[in-house]
């Protein structure tokens, strides 16, 4: 699973001593600043009411637009043209892996639920 948030990453994973304000800060909560949780849960920052419960391990994605479902009819490609390939495209893929397009060696076995995320300055 690719869920480092190393500064290469396009999502950044909260951990001990650190909070959203310090991956995201005057965008922790923001309408396009996701915040999945351990739990698989996704939550749009401007829906947060208590930033003291966000567990450790909740991932933040950062300035996208999204998720959007992929289903058979809803592809990566006919979401996200040529970047569904992109390391700048996030994937959330059940039950709690989030990974990026350039990663992904196949598309059409994505799992149901896999959800995509696209970068609002591509």
């Amino acid at each position: 699973q690719n869920i480092s948030g190393k500064k290469s990453d396009p999502f950044k994973t909260i951990q001990d001593g650190s909070t959203a304000w310090s991956y995201a800060g005057v965008k922790y909560n923001s309408k396009h600043t996701f915040y999945i949780l351990p739990s698989g849960n996704i939550i749009k920052g401007v829906d947060i009411s208590d930033w003291d419960d966000l567990p450790m391990g909740t991932r933040l994605i950062i300035d996208y637009k999204g998720p959007y479902l992929i289903t058979a009819k809803k592809t990566p490609f006919s979401i996200s043209g040529l970047s569904y390939q992109s390391q700048k495209t996030i994937y959330h893929i059940p039950p709690n892996q989030i990974t990026t397009g350039d990663q992904i060696v196949t598309f059409t076995s994505l799992p149901k639920g896999t959800r995509i995320f696209l970068p609002l300055h591509p």
